[in-house]
This record gives structure tokens, sequence and C-alpha cells, in this order.
């Protein structure tokens, strides 16, 4: 379980949220994933629309500096989307737009962008900033996902909160003390968010109902951690990963209905030993228009190092 491998917390509160993902190696499942981003350093927190890939990156040379990367899937040069002088972390398209949300980190702070791929322009989301840390977004047509981190008589803590782009009103979902716990936003759809809880022993998949305002853990097999639950809402279901305690130990990415995270769950793919998966996968449109494609981080345990792969029509394997 690679999520238990870093100290990730300590680095988001300096202003520094690693990403991680994959790398070549023949997958051992029912579908064959394939290097979408690859090169030195780590390449992660992927997610795509029909035209583009949007992606996080780090170098060997500087490793504790990130940036946010756009590039057409069908090839071509690659985007910065952060400032000069910044660091930047990618959270998604607005649906149906060349927009990408994103976090954008300047002189110890932390807020939440904008950028149109269509006219290379950056703005701050409206309604979303404060003094505090924000951090992880996620978008959908109707709201945004981030997180929110911040001292409360000597105790750091996260939240994840959910904000209404009509209204321009924001509910908390849930609260954690941070020297305990790492949380990452996975996914936003209309009708349902993902994130994962990892402490110092497992990880905790969740799905939260936006409109019961409901949530719920994806049930675990022998307390096996699981994490980077990932909503495919135009099918009904929800991708997650299953691994041993330690990192690339029995790694297995997962599938089950959204309306019964009780079902057999459907397997995917597996990892080989000592390769992994980070906290964020998400679905993609594939080239068919029809089928959808998996991201996800894949991690190379020892050295350290990940590339994004892509698993292609994943909805079309068959349910358990």
């Amino acid at each position: 379980m690679s999520c238990l491998r870093r100290p990730y917390r300590s680095l988001v509160v300096t202003g520094a949220v690693l990403a991680a993902v994959l790398m070549a190696a023949t997958a051992l499942a029912e579908v064959t994933p394939r290097a979408v981003i690859a090169g030195k350093g780590l390449q992660g927190f992927a997610f795509a629309n029909d035209a583009n890939i949007v992606w996080t990156s780090n170098t060997p040379a500087r490793p504790k500096h990130h940036d946010a990367y756009a590039i057409p899937r069908s090839g071509g040069s690659k985007v910065k989307l952060n400032a000069a002088g910044t660091q930047g972390f990618t959270g998604g398209f607005d649906p149906t737009t060349n927009t990408v949300i994103y976090q954008q980190i300047e002189n110890g702070r932390s807020d939440i962008y904008w950028f149109d791929l269509d006219t290379s322009t950056r703005s701050s989301v409206p309604g979303v900033n404060s003094k505090r840390w924000e951090w992880s977004p996620r978008v959908s047509t109707s709201n945004i996902l981030f997180e929110r981190d911040y001292r409360r008589n000597g105790t750091w803590y996260t939240s994840v909160y959910l904000f209404d782009r009509a209204t321009s009103s924001t509910r908390l979902l849930d609260t954690w003390t941070s020297r305990k716990h790492f949380v990452q936003t996975g996914n936003l759809g209309e009708a349902y968010a993902t994130w994962s809880v990892c402490t110092a022993k497992t990880c905790f998949a969740y799905l939260y109902t936006i409109a019961s305002q409901t949530m719920q853990r994806i049930p675990t097999k022998n307390k096996r951690p699981q994490y980077s639950p990932a909503l495919d809402e135009a099918n009904g279901r929800v991708y997650f990963v299953r691994s041993g305690v330690a990192c690339g130990a029995g790694v297995t990415i997962f599938r089950v209905p959204a309306d019964n995270l009780s079902a057999t769950p459907t397997k995917i793919l597996a990892l080989p030993p000592g390769i992994d998966v980070e906290y964020v996968m998400s679905l993609a449109p594939n080239a068919n228009g029809t089928d959808r494609d998996l991201l996800f981080e894949r991690v190379i345990c020892e050295p350290y190092e990940s590339d994004v792969y892509q698993a292609d029509a994943v909805n079309t394997v068959p349910d358990a």
C-alpha cells in the first residue's frame, strides 16, 4: 500500500503534496494497461476529457517541486498550467469544457485555480479560496470538491468540503486530525464524490452520496487497505484499489456498483509485486466515444518512480 510509504501530510502543510504513478511493466489481469505519460521523476494526478490529458510532474533534480501540465491526447506540445514561480497540482476538467481546475502554491499559500486551455488564461476560483490551505480540487457541473487544512488550538486538521457552484454555499463533509490521517480526494460527479483516508496502518475508500448527504465506506476483505476510489457515473460504478500493507503487495484494481458497494467486486487488473497505485485514479472517454478508460498512478516502490498508465475500455470487463 503505497499510501503509507511516504510522509505526504507534512509535505502538504508546507506546500508540496506529492503525487505518484506508474511505470512500464506487464499487468497480470483482465485488462493490460499501457503508459500514456512517462518520464523521469513522478508523473501522476491524471485526468482527461475527449481532447486533452492533464497531470502533475516533478523531476529527480527538483523532487520537491511539482508542476501541472496538459497535452492533447493525440499528441503535441505540453502546456504548463501553474504560473511561473509557483507549484501546481492537477484536479480535473470542468465537464464539457477544456477548462482545468488545479491547485496553485505560491509564497507559502495554496489556492484553487482555473486554467482555460482554449484561451491559455488562468483565474482564481471564486468562493472557494481563503487564508487557509485549499488543495486537491475536483469539479462537476454542479459542485467543486476540495480540501482545506487549518490549525486550531495547536492541532492541524484536514476537512473535505463541497462547494455548490449555483448558490456559492459550502458544505462540510468530514474532518480528520492531520497528524494521524492523510486524506486525498478522489473523483466528483453529479451524484457522488469519493476520497481516501489513510492512517499509519491502513487506508479506507469512501463514497459520498450528494443528494442524501450520506457517506459509505467500500467494504474490504480480511481488513485489507483500500484506496483511490474512482467514479464511472455513466455506468453507475466505482473503481478502487485493494492491497496488502506493504508497498506493492497484492495490489489489485476492482469495481463495484455505486448503489451496491457490498456486491462481489469485479477484478479489473492486478499488478506485479513491487508495483503499486497511488491516491488518484480517474475515468476518461475512450477514443471510440462510448467506452471508458481508467487512468491511474502506477508506482515502482523501490526506487520510488512513477508514470501515468491507461487501461482501455474497463467498463467492458464483465461483472463478477
